[in-house]
């Protein structure tokens, strides 16, 4: 009995996309997290050795907080860069005058 058939059998819902497998003759299966204990079930049952690939919202979400805080960051290095080069130029054509 294959391991599609025994997520089927046992209603659990799950998504794959055979074209876009990158892995030889394995194959990815997206599985929801709450059908975790009924699919690890299933391996054992079947002695299927499955490897486990879990990539969460929340760590999504906090990337992009990430990323915007850099932006910032990089933004104010730009602009006090800015404004000490302004202000070195300023101060110079002071003094020469």
């Amino acid at each position: 009995m294959s391991f599609e058939s025994e997520l089927m059998n046992q209603c659990i819902d799950f998504y794959y996309n055979i074209d876009e497998q990158s892995f030889g003759n394995e194959i990815r299966y997206f599985i929801l997290s709450t059908d975790r204990e009924k699919v690890d079930a299933i391996l054992l049952k079947n002695e299927i050795i499955g490897t486990l690939e879990q990539n969460l919202v929340k760590d999504f979400k906090y990337g992009r907080k990430l990323i915007k805080f850099e932006y910032k960051a990089y933004l104010i290095i730009v602009i006090v860069f800015i404004a000490i080069t302004l202000l070195a130029l300023i101060m110079e054509k002071a003094i020469g005058d």
